[in-house]
């Protein structure tokens, strides 16, 4: 360990935030340039070649995340209908698709590991990695299984095959980034090096959120017209930031730009909806967490409870004060009416009065819950990758298309395509998938006391395991916080 020390350039904070500004405006720009965005895809993957051609991983894994979490990746976000043309980014290059970011997750893991061996040893990041490592095994052989069998009439959907493959890809490739960032958090000071450049990076969005709109950028969703602030999708995390008052490192600068954006975000909403609320709620409770100087676990979850009830009893003067835009009006009520449960007399009343969003993610757990008292033979070890449900219940209509699921899956009767993590682990994994999500909350919750940093591992792994892609910033942030002590780093310096 340590052997080999990298000269990297993003030790640098003026050089990072250069690099992250430049990038982001230019991917900013090739949205509506089907050229520029693929030329642009080629310069970012020519430069993480270069940097793991000059066996210097730390830069490639910084390079790759920057270059990640600027693109924008889901189409219905940026147009009003159909795309215009196959827009070419970082996470999918026209023609060779996902298939190159992949492939340099695992050159930077064979690169990696053949530079500073497998990392392995007694901490929680090494613990997690062992444990998505048994998730992908697992999972490969379980959505080999149901191909085999025919499992709710998969096969007939001509593509299933492929899409089995490409989940079980895309799971490879997250392990490999992820284990990649293990391996050089253990290694040298690469770790505090890695996690500065996340923070670099969420200041970095905050500039391109100003700079779209001042040029009137927009963004849409599918069940709202009004431009909504065109910005990458991990802009959501922004508030995280709010987390770093008090910290050193100039962590004012940091703090202000947070509250400009929220700011913004009032008057052009963030395009993740009621999430944005959910993570700024999240950012000032741990804020005031850490000012108490809370320790305990069972004092965060005594404080949460008391938080609950405080946001319930002012939720409708909390949505008068977003009465100037109806997108946020709607979504601040979709948030909070999830939350709502204290006004109702049984938990189906909640479930009836939820929006339909929240109401479509409680009801696909139910139904992933039957599709396994069904078939108890599939419970243990779940549906492996692209596992399927049918739908059970009679609450809400599944079959009504519009975007919630697919034309392909209703058309079979068969759904892969969860939306929230819980239930997307529990489908592909069943009861260890269970288990291994409450082992990792737990841990990380039991983290959050000793470093800010965890947070963004709750929220990503709350909400966007194994989906969204140019998330996984927030990935980064979960291993950093298993493995580092982000009080001190190794030459005592102080984290963000």
């Amino acid at each position: 360990m340590g052997h080999f020390v990298e000269q990297t350039i993003y030790k640098d904070f003026k050089v990072s935030f250069f690099i992250i500004t430049i990038f982001g405006v230019a991917n900013l720009f090739s949205i509506y340039n089907q050229y520029l965005g693929t030329f642009l895809s080629i310069i970012e993957y020519a430069i993480v070649l270069l940097f793991i051609g000059q066996k210097k991983p730390l830069s490639a894994v910084i390079s790759f995340l920057i270059f990640n979490t600027l693109s924008y990746e889901i189409d219905s976000f940026l147009y009003l209908g159909n795309a215009p043309f196959q827009r070419g980014s970082f996470t999918d290059v026209p023609v060779l698709g996902p298939f190159v970011h992949m492939f340099i997750t695992f050159l930077l893991l064979f690169e990696t590991i053949n530079k500073y061996g497998n990392g392995f040893n007694k901490t929680d990041g090494s613990y997690f990695i062992k444990w998505i490592l048994v998730l992908l095994v697992t999972g490969s052989i379980q959505g080999f299984i149901c191909l085999v069998f025919n499992d709710n009439g998969i096969l007939g959907s001509p593509s299933y095959p492929t899409i089995t493959i490409l989940e079980t890809l895309h799971f490879a490739s997250l392990v490999s980034f992820l284990w990649t960032c293990f391996i050089l958090s253990q290694n040298d000071n690469y770790g505090s090096i890695l996690i500065n450049n996340c923070a670099i990076l969420l200041l970095g969005l905050c500039l391109i959120c100003v700079i779209s709109a001042v040029l009137g950028y927009e963004a849409y969703s599918n069940e709202q017209e009004n431009g909504n602030l065109l910005a990458p999708l991990a802009s959501l995390f922004i508030p995280f930031m709010l987390t770093f008052m008090g910290k050193k490192n100039g962590s004012l600068g940091y703090v202000i730009a947070a509250l400009l954006i929220i700011v913004l975000c009032f008057f052009k909403p963030n395009v993740m909806g009621s999430k944005w609320y959910l993570v700024i709620a999240a950012s000032l409770f741990v804020l005031f967490m850490s000012v108490l100087k809370v320790k305990r676990v069972s004092t965060y979850f005594i404080f949460a409870i008391i938080a609950l009830i405080v946001i319930n009893k002012f939720s409708e003067v909390l949505i008068s004060l977003l009465s100037n835009n109806s997108y946020n009006e709607w979504k601040a009520g979709q948030a909070l009416g999830t939350i709502d449960f204290f006004q109702y007399s049984s938990p189906q009343q909640w479930f009836y009065n939820l929006a339909p969003s929240a109401a479509y993610r409680i009801d696909e757990l139910l139904n992933a819950g039957i599709e396994f008292i069904n078939k108890p033979f599939y419970a243990f070890f779940g549906k492996g990758f692209a596992g399927t449900t049918i739908h059970h219940t009679p609450f809400l209509y599944w079959e009504a298309g519009g975007g919630t699921f697919s034309d392909e899956q209703i058309k079979i009767g068969a759904y892969y395509a969860m939306h929230e993590s819980l239930a997307v682990i529990f489908l592909r994994h069943g009861i260890l998938g269970v288990v291994f999500f409450v082992d990792i909350m737990i841990r990380l919750i039991k983290q959050i006391s000793k470093n800010n940093w965890a947070l963004l591992g709750i929220l990503w792994f709350l909400f966007f395991w194994r989906y969204g892609i140019s998330f996984w910033i927030g990935g980064t942030a979960l291993i950093m916080s298993f493995s580092l002590n982000m009080n001190t780093s190794k030459n005592g310096k102080e984290f963000l």
